[in-house]
Order: structure tokens, then sequence, then C-alpha cells
């Protein structure tokens, strides 16, 4: 663990990032595009500041593996399960 005092630096003030955080942060920035497609951004220069960072095809994001997750069907049943009948709405 290091300590940095940034009250006593005269130099310009810097966002301290990480290049692993520069490319999450591009992810998210570009709405979850797929890494291979920020490549191709990058690789045709057709974003304007995008940084020329080389993004890793097989990361997934939390936000992303959960939109891509896929909900489990109900399983069948083969008699009645209520006691009660449903009351009209009235």
């Amino acid at each position: 663990m290091y300590t940095l005092d940034i009250t006593s630096t005269t130099s310009k003030i810097e966002c301290f990032l990480s290049k692993n955080e520069e490319f999450w942060l591009w992810h998210r920035r570009i709405a979850h595009i797929h890494m291979y497609h920020l490549n191709k951004l990058i690789y045709r220069d057709l974003v304007i500041g995008l940084p020329k960072l080389k993004f890793e095809n097989d990361k997934v994001c939390e936000a992303c593996q959960k939109g891509e997750q896929t909900k489990s069907s109900f399983k069948l049943k083969y008699f009645v399960s209520t006691t009660n009948l449903l009351s009209s709405l009235t």
C-alpha cells in the first residue's frame, strides 16, 4: 500500500487510472460494446479521443454477464395446485 500526498504537488493533477481501469471505463462509456468491436473502432480510428489500447476479447464485465443470463423456466405440473378460485375484478 502506498500513500500519496496530492496537496504537496505543484504540477497539474491528473486522474490516476491504470490501463485496466481505463479499459473498463471505455467499455462502459460506449454502451457496454463488445471488446472485439472496441478493437475495431481503434484499428479503423472511428472514434475521436479513443486511446490506442488493446482490448482483450475474453473479458466480460459483471453488468454484461447479468444481461446475458436467461431465466430458467418453471417445472411442469401435471396436477392443479390451487385451492381457491381467483376472484373476478368488479
